[in-house]
């Protein structure tokens, strides 16, 4: 990934399998209940693996989208904790979930988090949300895909016309 996308998203991608391999599948799965809210920050990272594929960089906007991915994650795991629960059990993974007490607390937990979330997403408009890469000179960008002839496009040909237009914007940076 450091090669064809960039190094931010590369380390940001290997923190991600790392922390989802060691850390919750092997470390905290089946020896814990919090299991999920701990292991949630892997699954809470995809959006800045993207932004910093696209931007090269971190800003608030990505942390902003990992919150509510984060904060969300949760809630919807209790549910499906709830509702599988058999599964979960034979299987020996623990959940807070248990029983009716156990749920009573999920949903009062999973209605806080809402709230979180909610506030959390209202501020959201204050920011730009979506990543804004330096626009290519137009020029140079034509006459790449000009050349181009999509009827007869092999994957090779297809991929230096990637690599052509990749430094391209790059260039533009």
């Amino acid at each position: 990934m450091t090669v064809w996308v960039n190094a931010m998203a590369a380390v940001l991608l290997t923190v991600t399998i790392a922390f989802y391999v060691f850390i919750y599948t092997i470390w905290l799965k089946r020896r814990t209940p919090q299991n999920i809210v701990i292991g949630g920050a892997s699954g809470a990272l995809p959006p800045m693996i993207g932004w910093a594929a696209v931007t090269g960089g971190i800003s608030i906007e990505p942390v902003i989208l990992f919150a509510i991915i984060f904060l969300w994650t949760p809630p919807h795991f209790w549910a499906l904790a709830l509702y599988r629960s058999g599964d979960y059990e034979r299987a020996g993974v623990p959940r807070t979930v248990v029983d009716k007490a156990g749920q009573v607390l999920a949903e009062l937990e999973a209605g806080e988090q809402s709230g979180a979330i909610a506030r959390l997403s209202d501020g959201l408009p204050l920011f730009t949300v979506v990543p804004k890469p330096a626009p290519a000179p137009e020029s140079e960008v034509e006459a790449a895909l000009a050349q181009a002839d999509p009827d007869a496009l092999s994957p090779r040909d297809a991929l230096e016309l990637i690599y052509r237009l990749r430094g391209i914007l790059k260039s533009t940076h």
